[in-house]
């Protein structure tokens, strides 16, 4: 088996996504490293779910559930679309979420290019603004994610 986290961890590196796995109560304390401009994967600790072939002799696949947020550091004082009378130009979502759209998207499709290896069940995001102790905007995935590997 090949597990989801170390996948997550090579699109990263291939990417230049910094990646951090482990507790919520850990991943909210990243403070010091935070770089503008610079994507974070903040990946927490899912279950790994084995799944056994109809004799139940033999695991079959796994099944990998969980969330991660993609974000960027972000400017507190920012707007987040055009409230305000803001220009939207000058938004979180625009600056800041938007661009963690189109990565979403670009994540999903690598785990789909991967043949028959993996089944992707689920694979949905959310905006969110001003998350954990430091101030990061982007977006909540939440996946479900079989492997036959």
């Amino acid at each position: 088996m090949r597990d989801f986290t170390r996948i997550l961890q090579d699109y990263c590196s291939a990417n230049n996504i910094s990646y951090h796995y482990g507790r919520m109560s850990n991943l909210n304390l990243l403070r010091s490293d935070l770089v503008d401009g610079q994507v974070y994967l903040l990946h927490e600790a899912s279950p790994r779910r084995a799944i056994m072939n109809t004799t139940k002799t033999l695991i079959e696949k796994y099944e990998f559930v969980g969330k991660f947020f993609l974000v960027v550091k972000s400017n507190l004082d920012q707007h987040y679309f055009n409230e305000k009378q803001g220009a939207e130009s000058d938004s979180k979502y625009e600056a800041n979420i938007e661009p963690l759209l189109n990565l979403f998207e670009s994540i999903g499709n690598a785990l789909l290019g991967c043949g028959d290896d993996y089944e992707v069940n689920q694979w949905e995001c959310i905006d969110v603004v001003n998350v954990l102790d430091v101030n990061k905007d982007g977006v909540l995935v939440t996946y479900n994610v079989t492997s036959y590997e």
